[in-house]
Formats: C-alpha cells, sequence, structure tokens
C-alpha cells in the first residue's frame, strides 16, 4: 500500500483524492495529526475536485515494505529517514522543493527511488483538514519512474501525471520559476505583483540568472519565459516562502535560494540578484529574532 508520508497542504490532498476514487493508501503523521486523521478523516476543500471526507488509515511510521511518497519538507529528511529505512520501502519517491535532496533520496531504499515535482495551491488549514484553492494538482515524475507502483496508484486515482525527463530537468523546470517567486516576495516582504513593480531591476536580473542556470541544468529557458510565469501568478499571490517568514515558521530557504546560489558558483554564473535577494530575506530573519 502507498504512504504518503506527511499528511499536509499536498500529502494530505493527494491522499484524499487517492482515496476518494478508490486507491489504497495511508498518511504517515505525528501522533496529533494521526489521531485527528483516524478520527475524523481527512476533510478536502477544493476548487478542482469538490467538497469530501476521505477515510484514510494514518500511521505514526511508515509500513513495512509499503511504497512511499514523502510530501514533507525537504529540511525534514534527517528526523525522518531512519523511519524510512527502517521500513525497507519497495519504492520512495519525494515531491520535495528544490533540488539538492535528490542524491539523500536514492540512499533510501535498495528499490526504486525518484525525486519529483507537484504543482498545485494548497494548505492545511488544521490537522486533517485541506484546502485547495486552485483548479490544477499535477505531479511530474523524471521518465525513470513511469513503470513504478506509485505512479500506477496516482494515475488511477485521478492524478494529472507527466514524465518529464531526467530527474534534474524535472526538479530544474519547476524551481527556475519557483526560485524567483519565493525570492522577490520573500526579499520584500509583498505580493508577487507589488514586489515586482517596487523591484523590477531586480526582477529582470533574477530571471536572467536563473534562466542561465536552469539551461546549464539541461532545461533550456529564456529570461523572458520565467518573467512571463511570473506575470500569469496572480497579483497577490504569496510564496510559501514569504508567509513562512511573516509567520515566524521555519523556512525552506535553503532549497529554494541558498543552494541554487550554491549551484550558480559551482556553474561559474554571477549571481548577484539572488545574492542580493538572499541578503534582503536574511535581514528579515534578523529583525525577526
Amino acid at each position: 500500500m502507498l504512504n504518503i508520508y506527511g499528511p499536509g497542504g499536498i500529502g494530505g490532498l493527494i491522499a484524499g483524492v487517492l482515496a476518494h476514487n478508490g486507491q489504497k493508501v495511508a498518511v504517515v503523521a505525528t501522533e496529533r495529526t494521526a489521531d485527528a486523521i483516524n478520527r475524523n478523516g481527512i476533510v478536502i476543500k477544493s476548487k478542482r475536485f469538490g467538497n469530501f471526507t476521505a477515510q484514510v488509515p494514518a500511521l505514526t511510521s511508515p509500513a513495512r515494505g509499503s511504497e512511499i511518497l514523502l510530501c514533507t519538507k525537504a529540511y525534514t529528511l534527517p528526523s525522518i529517514e531512519k523511519s524510512i529505512r527502517s521500513a525497507r520501502p519497495k519504492e520512495v519517491g519525494a515531491l520535495f522543493n528544490g533540488f539538492d535532496h535528490a542524491r539523500a533520496i536514492h540512499t533510501l531504499t535498495e528499490g526504486e527511488s525518484w525525486s519529483g515535482s507537484v504543482y498545485t495551491i494548497s494548505e492545511r488549514t488544521a490537522p486533517g483538514v485541506i484546502e485547495h484553492t486552485s483548479q490544477f494538482l499535477k505531479v511530474e515524475m523524471p521518465d525513470t519512474a513511469m513503470d513504478g507502483e506509485i505512479a500506477r496508484v496516482l494515475l488511477n486515482g485521478g492524478i494529472d501525471v507527466f514524465f518529464r525527463g531526467t530527474e534534474n530537468q524535472v526538479l530544474w523546470r519547476k524551481l527556475r520559476n519557483q526560485c524567483a517567486m519565493a525570492l522577490l516576495t520573500g526579499a520584500t516582504g509583498l505580493p508577487i505583483g507589488r514586489a515586482m513593480e517596487r523591484a523590477p531591476e531586480l526582477t529582470e536580473a533574477m530571471c536572467t540568472e536563473l534562466a542561465r542556470i536552469a539551461t546549464m541544468e539541461k532545461v533550456p529557458t529564456r529570461p523572458a519565459e520565467i518573467h512571463a510565469w511570473l506575470r500569469r501568478l496572480a497579483p497577490d499571490a504569496h510564496s510559501s516562502l514569504s508567509r513562512d517568514l511573516r509567520d515566524g515558521n521555519r523556512t525552506e530557504i535553503h532549497s529554494l535560494g541558498t543552494a541554487v546560489l550554491e549551484e550558480a558558483a559551482r556553474l561559474g554564473v554571477p549571481a548577484p540578484a539572488i545574492t542580493a535577494a538572499l541578503s534582503a530575506i536574511d535581514d528579515r530573519l534578523r529583525g525577526r529574532k
């Protein structure tokens, strides 16, 4: 049975949709969240899938021999990797943000392993309660995961799944845009529309830098493509990084910023705009201490 580790905005939505569509799935959560889900199910409020409650068994550690789909934040991996290895999973997939976690995912099982990307707007508003505010839920996986059990369950459960090249290409296709969104909103503390208006030169420079990095990662990209993607976003949209900064939560600044800057240095790509945005975010982090 597929075990989804982390029933938050992404994992809870996927688990609920799969169960609602007749797939066998369980979630792995903290004791508090597992108790809530075992009592009340996963409550889905979705613009795409409608409103319903799915009965999904909730565990506090993954079942032995299961397939595991990781839907937590990448920074949680050190705290959960022991329980994953102990389960001896047949397959492990990760839908983390960023790219630098991929190597660690391949150490978690002797079976199949991969990292992919998920595209949606969804958040957990309470344990087991998910609000899905976009009309889409799309999972991109590397071609090597096409014949795996996780792909089969997702496809049979009504999830839009696409296989789009190598693992690195799948991760960078998302990250090139997500990094721009996260750093601009995180640096300014503004929604993306006002952030781009406030810092047009930073926006243009960042798009140029990220396009160069993505192209060198074998995802050919023009700066105008990233800029157009940002303009298509709702002007009042905030990134999860920006919300975490605002709310005093732990952030994904390493996955969405620092690791990208380090990769730029490795590739020999000057990145003063990314550096400036990270400096502004660091100032905000220092200011909340």
